[in-house]
């Protein structure tokens, strides 16, 4: 779809790699209204959520528009929100 075009819808959902490339993350962030950063509950993948929200922060002030969006988590219990929480991810 050609930009012009995108000017007409509400909504536009794009599903980078696994890992992008910090520059195409930061052009992406600059324009979005919402962004979701899928995290396991595990302390080295919350840790990493962290410092990409610590890095769209610095760099183009995102971080207020991103939202970390838990996956894997236990049906029951409350270890992951712990997790979480240890990791600055929820207040």
């Amino acid at each position: 779809m050609k930009p012009k075009r995108l000017t007409d819808l509400d909504v536009v959902l794009i599903d980078t790699e696994g890992r992008p490339k910090r520059k195409d993350l930061r052009a992406l962030a600059t324009q979005a209204d919402l962004l979701l950063i899928p995290s396991g509950p595990g302390t080295l993948e919350l840790d990493a959520a962290r410092g990409l929200l610590d890095y769209l922060d610095d760099e183009v002030s995102a971080a207020r528009r991103a939202r970390v969006v838990l996956t894997r988590v236990p049906v029951q219990g409350r270890w992951a929100r712990r997790q979480a929480r240890t990791c600055g991810i929820l207040a």
